[in-house]
């Protein structure tokens, strides 16, 4: 067994001890791991559980004092070294792996089950809060306790809303951990009574805390269960006395594995897995293998491949009318810069976190750049006409470009069917996505001044203030992943088409979510 040759030191001082069979039997177990495996990462591993064996077993049993003396060792009726993969213990330290590996999918089946079923009542506990704070608007004197105590159930609501998230991703959190929630989460609860005597508006703020509240209790089942699963007794892998414990090992390795950060190089998946891209490098080999020589200028437009939601909305509020100036301006710049008028809409576009249009004179290039005038009150978004209002434009310039899309992206891109096939998915779902978007902000405006009774023109200028700051939010966040293609227009052509490809990727998950909780909850 030549994984034993380099730790014979170890082994000869474990024979000066009095050790019991069945920890014999774990040294055996460790050092089989070792021997079996040959990949780097893991057979260090190995190697470490095996050392900290030794090094626990060192501390419980000390040297005898004839061992000691003679260093000949413990005598015993079975020989530690021999391996045989075929005997009993063999046989067991296979059933033991295949269970824990069951249970190791078990734990993390059922965090995800919990994440998904609270996120949204999670998510929603802070869009509450600031709603309610900004339809009761700014206190006069007569009422500067309601003030204080709603900035500060807001700010606690918060904390809380954090706390939960952590400890929905942390399924070995003690009981303390959970405990302690609990108790927060019930003090905000009892400032949110206290408010309510004030103001009977802050009614859906209690209903959201005693939701948070329901997530602890779930939380604190989960954490009894895994906790009781840890602290059970080993199962038998002999027909002797021999009990080994793996349990605590194989859950501390599930929580690294749960807990691994997201990287620029994550999987991406398009259609419910009809696409998959191992991140920017699996994005850049499916371009190539499907007919892009990056050697070679490209033979189609980038614009035709990428769906930036930017871009299509400006092309989805083009006035229709191109004067012969412009267009020869068009003619001279395409001169100059080698690049289409598509290809410079695009690069324009990728400059900007929001859509021109809505910005007036004064488009954005940053976060929090400028404000949205031309839709600064809800009659310049919808004026109610049916026909002239940035809701109707909108809506009717993305219908008219769906057509006009479809039939060039086809043409394009009719030598790369693979290519054309996920452009025109990727195009169609970011038009979709930008229809429902407007219709949510339409909507979700709507029913704020329902469900709160609001009357008056300052109340709805108030409503109308905190929907667009959900508006931009939605934005910001699409910016977060267009943001790695800001420059791709001046990066040589394939190298170009490959960040830009990518960023439209990542935006096409985000969208999703969006999607999926319908505007509700940030991704």
């Amino acid at each position: 067994m030549d994984a034993v040759v380099p730790y014979l030191t170890a082994l000869r001082d474990l024979q000066t001890r009095n050790l019991s069979k069945g920890h014999w039997l774990s040294v055996v177990a460790t050092l089989n791991e070792v021997d079996g495996l040959t990949e780097g990462a893991e057979r260090d591993e190995a190697v470490d559980t095996f050392l900290a064996l030794v090094e626990s077993l060192v501390d419980k049993y000390p040297q005898s004092g004839e061992a000691s003396a003679t260093m000949k060792g413990t005598q015993l009726k079975f020989s530690p070294m021999k391996r045989s993969p075929r005997g009993a213990l063999g046989e067991g330290l296979a059933k033991i792996k295949g269970e824990l590996k069951e249970e190791e999918l078990d734990l993390q089946g059922t965090i995800a089950t919990l994440q998904n079923e609270h996120r949204a009542t999670i998510s929603g506990l802070q869009l509450d809060m600031r709603t309610q704070q900004a339809t009761t608007g700014i206190p006069g004197p007569e009422d500067p306790p309601l003030a204080t105590m709603l900035k500060s159930v807001s700010l606690h609501v918060e904390e809380a809303q954090k706390s939960i998230v952590k400890l929905a991703k942390d399924h070995a959190a003690s009981d303390v951990q959970v405990a302690a929630l609990g108790i927060k989460v019930t003090r905000h609860g009892n400032e949110i009574r206290g408010a309510r005597a004030s103001s009977t508006k802050v009614a859906v703020c209690e209903k959201n805390i005693s939701s948070a509240l329901q997530v602890c209790g779930l939380l604190m089942n989960r954490v009894e269960a895994i906790e009781s699963k840890a602290n059970a007794q080993p199962a038998v892998v002999s027909s002797g006395d021999v009990k080994l414990g793996g349990l605590d090992a194989r859950v501390a390795v599930l929580e690294t594995t749960t807990k691994k950060p997201l990287t620029i190089n994550q999987p991406i998946s398009i259609d419910n897995g009809r696409w998959t891209f191992d991140g920017a490098h699996g994005a850049e080999e499916w371009l190539k293998n499907g007919g892009v020589d990056d050697t070679k200028a490209l033979k189609f437009e980038v614009g035709s491949l990428v769906a930036d939601p930017v871009f299509q909305w400006g092309q989805a509020n083009s006035d229709g009318v191109v004067t012969i100036a412009e267009f020869q301006a068009e003619e001279v710049h395409q001169t100059k810069t080698a690049r289409t008028a598509i290809s410079s809409l695009l690069a324009s576009a990728g400059q900007s976190v929001f859509p021109a249009d809505l910005m007036g004179n004064r488009g954005s290039t940053g976060l929090g750049v400028g404000t949205m005038s031309k839709i600064s009150s809800y009659d310049m978004f919808n004026r109610g006409d049916g026909s002239t209002g940035v809701y109707d434009v909108t809506l009717k310039g993305l219908a008219q470009l769906r057509t006009v899309e479809t039939i060039r992206i086809t043409d394009d891109l009719r030598n790369f069917p693979e290519l054309r096939r996920l452009a025109l998915f990727m195009f169609e779902y970011s038009n979709n996505f930008l229809i429902d978007l407007l219709r949510w902000v339409d909507t979700n405006y709507s029913n704020m001044l329902v469900n709160m009774a609001v009357t008056n023109k300052d109340e709805k200028a108030t409503c109308w203030k905190l929907q667009l700051v959900m508006f931009r939010t939605v934005w910001e966040v699409l910016w977060e992943q267009r943001l790695t293609a800001k420059h791709a227009y001046s990066l040589k052509p394939f190298r170009g088409l490959v960040t830009s490809f990518h960023a439209s990727l990542k935006t096409h998950v985000v969208m999703g979510e969006f999607r999926k909780h319908m505007f509700s909850e940030h991704p």
